[in-house]
Parts: structure tokens; C-alpha cells; sequence
């Protein structure tokens, strides 16, 4: 599409070998093979296929081809093609009509024909459609047992470098698209509607950048996108049960759910399968919980289908998506009431149950004075100022040697990081219990001159954290020393922790990041100017958090997380 204009192939492929050589890897087990339609072909342009047809797995086309191995499909699509007029019939050219002939020789029961881009940034909407419907009388003549099935085309990409006709496929595209979901329209020129140009992704700028290569073609993670509906459309229209059907299958529906987070816009997405093969005038519509449904990323409304101004009817592979804000209150579930086709479901969207923050009261700091050099270091006396699980933080001076064991109470406390470095910096965690004073008793391989801490207690929270992080001195400032990869979970916490030796800045840190806030701050000096420090710091939804340490230049720091209990 919208390039050199290439002679097709007479040959069409159905899971040929790669360019590489190496076959495609065996599809799954094919769906017991429903009666009525046995060779299938796809027409279309590059968005459909290379040129020349070429086996390519990320292709819609391809997808559907391996999905579908009990059938006997041909896809010959290629770049640059066009519908073209009844002046080009089987003139072998590289437009539809030049290859009438050609597709009908394959004697398909269906023809799916994805067309539209190129005409519609050559000629107006009102001569794309009466090509189209003098295509399908061409068609009718050559093969008149065939069935058509036709979807208009995708999107031109919404951002970056507009393709340099946008402006005009974009005006073609929307008169097109105004009413060719009415029967009475696409009925002129094919037997079925398959919306697969009706995608809401690629026409959304907030989305759609993804999923193009380029200013047009949709790359692999666009085909992806494509897939499904394209899957969805066929698969019902093969089976000929679900001819007059006006009701979706099972495994088309959403159910509901649990576990939401509160006051929260949620959007769900259902890709419509399983109803008649010409769609059902019955659409869709949605009652209770405030909740609203569009239909191809159209408005949003309480319904869709006739007379609701949002299509005419519902199609197999129209991509229908429920919106509703879940409840404010924790536990709390929405319902609403869903109908596509005749058929009404109740969902019920339920939020998380209630979850305190994790929490952190800070106790203040103390130290082992100056002198000797012991290897068991007591600091007498330490009352937390809440029950939880304590923090002590621990300085241990110049010349390394983090801890080998620290008591608080005679209870033994489990290191959460440590390292040796110039100025070692350590973290411990104990149960404690609220207004109970205990000796804090820090053990060193070797002895010792001195030891400082900090302390507090974390409550409403798991004792384990997710995650710590220490960094020694680097001969440098740490500016904003983050949580790097360290995600604080939604009602968590994250505790940053300093060690200093021989300076007088006293400026308390600061927590970095949008949306995170400080909650605690606490530092004190030796009798020497020697300096230790906490900060602690809190994000209410699920993102990072940092630490500006730059102020304290280059000393230890480290960060803990810890989530909330029973999350």
C-alpha cells in the first residue's frame, strides 16, 4: 500500500515456508471444521500481506491462515493495491477488479477483501463505493456461489509525521465511515460487514503510536492488535450455526471481578463473536453503576446499534468496551446490567478490601560514646515508640566492619542490609513492643570505637521488605539517591537511611518524585560532630520514590521498602 505499484503473483500461498527456508512451527489443533465454507481467499493491500504474498507469521491474514489450518486459505494481498474500476477488469494490474478472474480461479467459497486505503487518496468516497459495487457484480459473474465479506480501512497513524495525503484519506475515510455499518449501504457491495478498520487503538493518539511502523502500516504489535477481531468475524462467519444467532459465545463475555482499586475509572474490552453473520439490529446497551459502552471508539452512551446513533448493528469482531468509575468505599461492589444481542448478563466490579498504610513512628537517636574498643557494643535503655517491628539504624564509624549481631531486649535482630566501607551503615529489624525500654547490644568482629543509631517503629506492615538497597561512599554527593527499580507498593512505605562522619550540616534530606511524600525525618550528632540520619518517605499508589541525600555529600546511604500488611 502506497508504494511501487507490483504485479501480483498468479501463485497464492497457504502457509508456505519462510524466506529463511524453515517451515512455520505447526498450528494447534484445528476447531472441528464447520460445513459450508472450505477455501477461503484474503484480498487486501500491504496490511494484509508483503508483496509479493509472502508468508509472514505476525500478519493478521498469516495468523488467521495457521489458526485455520482445516481450511484451505489463499492470501493475496500486496502492497499498492486498490479496489481500481470496471475499466481494469482482469487486466492483471494491481487492483481488485485486474484480478476478478484470478481469485475466482481458487474457487473460494468466501472472498474477505480489507480494501480502501489507496482509493481513498485518489478518488472521492462516493467513487470508492460504486467501485465497490461494481466489483461485487464482477465477482457475482465469475463466481456466483462465492460470498463476500469486506471491511473498510484502518486508521492513517494519528501521530508523528502524517502520511502527506492524510488529510485527504481522513476526509474520504469519514464519509465512508458515517454510515457503511447500515446494511443497506455495505449490502450494495458484500454479503458481510467485518469491522477490522474499526479498531479504536489506531485512530487514538494516546495508543495508536505503538502499533505503526510508520506514518500507515501497522507493525507486528498492530497485527497483534488486529488478530483477535479479524478472528473473532471469521471464525463466526464459518460457523454455520451461528448463522441467525443473537447471542455471543461464552468465551466472548467479561465477567466480574474483584479486588478493584476504589474510585477508579475502569475500562473492558469485548471483542463480539458468536452473533449473526450479518449482525444483529438487537447491539448492545448497559444499565446501573453509571456505566457506559461504545462501540469502535465512538461515543460513549448507554447503547448501541439501531436508532442509537452509534452504528446501526452489532457486528461479529466490533470491539465493544464497558467504562464504569468503581465504588469510593472499600469492599463495595457496582453492578450493572450488560446486553449484546438478547442476551443481559449482571457484572458486579468489587473494590479491595480496606488496607491501613504502612506507617512509621520515629523513636530518635542514641549512641555508644567515644572510648576503647570493644567488640560488644549496649546502648542502654531504648524504648520504641510504638509496637511493631523496629528499625535500628547503625553508624559504625570509621574503619568498617559492619555488625555480626545486634539484640534489642536480649530478642536477636535480623539484618536487612549492611556492607563495610570508610563509614559502615547497617539495618536491623526486631519485634518490639510499645513503652518497654530494652538495651540495643551490637556486636563487631573486631573492636570497636564507637556506634550511633537511629530508631523507630514500622507498624501496619509486612516485616520483610520488598526490596533494600545500600550504597557506600563514592567520593561524591548522592543528589536524589532513588529507588532505582525499587517500586513502593500502593499503601506501602519506603525508609531512607544516612550515615555521617566529622561534618556539621545538619540539614535534614528531602524525598524526591511527584506524588511522594516525607513523613518522617530524624538526625543527630556525636560528641565528636560524627552525624546519623532517617528519612522515611511514602508513595499512596504503586510507583518509585528517591532520596536526596546530596546535602551530606558522600556517605553512606541506603533505602528500605516494606508494603502494607495484607497486601
Amino acid at each position: 500500500m502506497l508504494g511501487i505499484d507490483t504485479k501480483p503473483l498468479v501463485a497464492a500461498i497457504h502457509r508456505p515456508e519462510s524466506a529463511a527456508g524453515a517451515p512455520p512451527p505447526p498450528p494447534p489443533p484445528p476447531p472441528p471444521p464447520p460445513a459450508g465454507v472450505s477455501t477461503i481467499v484474503i484480498e487486501g493491500d500491504s496490511i494484509t500481506s508483503t508483496s509479493p504474498s509472502t508468508y509472514e507469521a505476525a500478519f493478521y491474514s498469516y495468523q488467521f491462515a495457521d489458526h485455520r489450518a482445516d481450511k484451505t486459505i489463499h492470501v493475496r494481498a500486496q502492497n499498492s493495491r486498490a479496489t481500481g474500476s470496471a475499466a481494469q477488469l482482469n487486466d492483471n494490474g494491481n487492483t481488485l477488479f485486474g484480478n476478478v478472474a484470478e481469485d475466482a480461479a481458487y474457487a473460494p467459497d468466501l472472498l474477505f477483501v480489507k480494501i480502501g486505503a489507496n482509493d481513498l487518496i485518489g478518488v472521492s468516497d462516493a467513487s470508492y463505493r460504486s467501485h465497490l459495487i461494481d466489483l461485487r457484480a464482477a465477482y457475482a459473474g465469475a463466481r456466483s456461489a462465492m460470498k463476500v465479506a469486506w471491511s473498510p480501512p484502518l486508521a492513517f497513524n494519528p501521530t508523528g509525521t502524517p502520511h502527506p495525503q492524510k488529510a485527504t484519506f481522513d476526509a474520504g475515510r469519514a464519509s465512508l465511515m458515517a454510515d457503511c455499518r447500515n446494511p443497506a449501504v455495505w449490502g450494495q457491495w458484500c454479503d458481510y460487514y467485518v469491522p477490522l478498520g474499526e479498531i479504536p487503538e489506531f485512530g487514538d493518539p494516546a495508543k495508536a503510536a505503538p502499533l505503526f511502523g510508520d506514518s500507515v502500516h501497522p507493525n507486528n504489535a498492530g497485527q497483534l492488535v488486529m488478530y483477535p477481531a479479524f478472528k473473532a468475524a471469521m471464525d463466526s462467519l464459518l460457523d454455520a450455526s451461528q448463522a441467525i444467532s443473537t447471542t455471543m459465545t461464552n468465551a466472548a463475555w467479561i465477567g466480574s471481578e474483584t479486588n478493584l482499586a476504589t474510585s477508579t475509572e475502569i475500562v473492558r474490552r469485548i471483542i463480539v463473536s458468536g452473533l449473526a453473520h450479518t449482525g444483529t439490529p438487537l447491539g448492545a446497551s448497559v444499565s446501573g453503576g453509571g456505566a457506559q459502552i461504545r462501540v469502535g471508539g465512538r461515543a460513549w452512551g448507554t447503547n448501541v446499534g439501531t436508532g442509537s446513533g452509534n452504528g446501526h448493528r452489532l457486528y461479529n469482531g466490533d470491539v465493544l468496551e464497558l467504562k464504569l468509575t468503581t465504588s469510593a468505599s472499600n469492599s463495595t461492589a457496582i453492578s450493572v446490567d450488560l446486553t449484546i444481542g438478547s442476551e443481559t448478563r449482571t457484572l458486579t466490579f468489587t473494590t479491595v478490601a480496606q488496607v491501613t498504610p504502612a506507617s512509621y513512628a520515629h523513636g530518635g537517636t542514641a549512641e555508644r560514646p567515644l572510648g576503647g574498643g570493644a567488640t560488644t557494643h549496649t546502648i542502654a535503655s531504648i524504648t520504641f515508640p510504638a509496637t511493631g517491628t523496629g528499625l535500628i539504624a547503625i553508624n559504625t564509624g570509621v574503619g568498617g566492619n559492619k555488625p555480626t549481631g545486634v539484640t534489642w531486649n536480649g530478642v536477636a535482630a535480623t539484618e536487612v542490609f549492611g556492607f563495610n566501607a570508610y563509614v559502615s551503615l547497617a539495618l536491623y529489624r526486631v519485634p518490639v513492643t510499645a513503652d518497654t525500654a530494652g538495651d540495643v547490644v551490637i556486636t563487631y568482629p573486631s573492636g570497636r570505637a564507637m556506634s550511633f543509631i537511629s530508631y523507630g517503629t514500622l507498624q501496619n506492615a509486612d516485616p520483610v521488605p520488598v526490596s533494600a538497597a545500600a550504597n557506600a561512599a563514592d567520593n561524591g554527593a548522592h543528589p536524589a539517591y532513588a529507588t532505582a527499580g525499587m517500586a513502593v507498593p500502593a499503601s506501602g512505605i519506603a525508609l531512607g537511611f544516612l550515615a555521617q562522619y566529622g561534618d556539621s550540616n545538619t540539614a535534614a534530606g528531602t524525598v524526591t518524585g511527584a506524588g511522594n511524600t516525607q513523613i518522617a525525618s530524624g538526625f543527630g550528632a556525636l560528641n565528636n560532630g560524627e552525624k546519623v540520619g532517617l528519612i522515611a518517605g511514602r508513595r499512596a499508589t504503586t510507583g518509585s520514590l528517591g532520596f536526596n541525600f546530596g546535602q551530606y555529600g558522600n556517605w553512606p546511604v541506603g533505602i528500605a521498602v516494606f508494603k502494607a500488611a495484607g497486601t
